[in-house]
Order: C-alpha cells, then structure tokens, then sequence
C-alpha cells in the first residue's frame, strides 16, 4: 500500500478475507447455484425435517426467553444467507452452523406435531419417522449422483487420489477408512528429506498429519508449514532454487493444486506427473 501497488480498501479486504474475497462478497444467484444448494440442503436433511421445522418457530418463542428464541432465528437467517452466497467447492460446510440452529425449531416442531390434537395419529407419526430414513437414502443414492448431468451434480470435479467423490461426499460414514493415510504415505515416500509440497490442504492435512503422528518425513516442507527446522518463504527467488534442485511438488494431475495464494507457482512453471504427486519443473521440459 505505502508503495502504491495496492489500494488502502485491497489492503484491509486481503487482511480480512484473504484470497477468498470474490466468494465472501459475492451477491450474485444463478439457478445452477440454487439448484445445488436445495440439492446439499436435501442431502443434510433427506426426510420432512424441512417442512417440521417452521411449526417449531410458535413454540420456541412461547416456551423459551423471547431473546434466546430470537438469537435463535437470526443466527439461523445470517449463516444460511452467507452460506447461500458463498460458492466454493466446500460451500456444503458453511451450512453447518445453520443445520445446528434449525435444531431447536425443528424439536418443538416435532413435539408440536406428536401432541397436535388435529392430526391423524398416523401422520403425526409419519412424518417424525421420516427423520429416520437418511442412512437408507445414503446407502441408494451413489449411483442415481453418479449419473447427474455436471452442470446438475452437487459434487466437486477435482480428484483425491484414492478418493471417490460420490461415495466420499454422498455417504457420511467412513468409518475404517484409509485412503488419505495411503495417500500421505505415498506422497510422503516420493519426496526427498528437504522437499517442498505446495498443495491443497484437502490432501496438506493428511500430509501434515501424517508427519505429526507416524513421524514421516518430518523435515518436508508443506505449504508454510514445517515440523522440523523453519520453514522457508515461497517467494520467486526461493521457487527458482527448489525448482532447479528438482525438490519442489505439487498435486497430481487432476486434483486441486496448490492455494490462490500459491497460483502463480504453477503459471510460471510446468509440472511432471509422479504418481500420486507431480514435480515442478522449468516451463518447455
């Protein structure tokens, strides 16, 4: 900023935001992005929790503190606007914080309904077991994802290796799962002692992890972190030297690179494919 190369407003929205400005301030709504948003609500809630929960809205502002019931609703209202908003390949994420506040409606919608006296007594029983129904939904719904046109399916492009989207973002139980271990331990045996990774934190943390508790190559640098020594700024003239040391890598083809921030990594060099890595490499080899 004091030099000129930046304004004062990109200054503070850099230090606020970061790199994820365009995303935290966009106000723009398309149907595709409508369209998958009503898909990952559908996905978090496959049952009438969604039509439950504003019957719950009455009770919970006559049977709690007018306040709480109040905080209640709005803190609901602002993540889901934000989340709605805000189009990044994790987007389903920032529905969390709104899923937890609509519990609290969505209770007393559930005791409103089982003590509605107008209801039949089926119904009134029909629609809370339906709450119920979400693990055989998730177990049936693989293969109908799979076959959504892209512009439709609510899943990233980008690969992991050894990770298949469907079934990784569509069923939420991976007990037993070891795909990001062999994933770390690969990459892990790939890369020289002194190596550097710049790379998406989808496949840094079990990087970093991997390095923490099963004491894997604890002097490989990942990103800005490094567990054993200081870790060495990414800049232009430290780039050149691992470049031209070959000690520098990336994610395989195919899946996420490396951050925004790191973008300029891979626009001025190639990259060569090393199995579940790839090396960076000058431009032309």
């Amino acid at each position: 900023w004091a030099g000129g190369e930046m304004t004062l407003v990109q200054v503070l929205r850099d230090w606020l935001v970061g790199p994820f400005h365009t995303y935290v301030f966009n106000v723009r709504l398309s149907a595709a992005g409508m369209i998958k948003v009503a898909a990952m609500m559908g996905l978090s809630f496959p049952s009438a929790a969604w039509f439950i929960a504003p019957f719950g809205v009455r009770p919970l502002f006559e049977k709690s503190p007018k306040w709480l019931a109040a905080l209640v609703v709005t803190l609901f209202g602002a993540h889901f606007l934000f989340a709605v908003r805000y189009p990044v390949h994790d987007q389903y994420t920032f529905f969390i914080p709104a899923y937890v506040m609509m519990a609290y409606p969505l209770s007393a919608g559930v005791d409103r309904l089982l003590t509605a006296a107008r209801l039949p007594r089926w119904l009134r029983w029909t629609l809370v077991l339906t709450l119920f129904v979400a693990p055989v939904v998730y177990a049936v719904l693989p293969p109908v994802v799979a076959r959504l046109p892209r512009d439709l399916s609510p899943l990233p492009t980008w690969k992991v290796p050894y990770r298949d989207n469907v079934r990784w973002f569509i069923q939420p139980w991976h007990t037993g799962s070891r795909e990001a271990e062999r994933f770390a331990r690969e990459a892990l045996a790939l890369l020289p002692d002194d190596g550097i990774v710049l790379i998406d934190m989808t496949q840094g943390g079990p990087l970093l992890y991997a390095q923490a508790v099963f004491g894997l190559k604890p002097g490989v640098q990942i990103n800005d972190r490094r567990l054993e020594g200081a870790p060495q700024p990414i800049d232009e003239v430290h780039v050149a030297r691992w470049v031209a040391q070959g000690r520098l890598f990336t994610s395989a083809p195919g899946s996420r690179s490396v951050s925004p921030a790191d973008q300029w990594v891979l626009e001025k060099y190639a990259v060569e494919p090393l199995g579940v890595l790839s090396r960076v490499v000058p431009m032309g080899e």
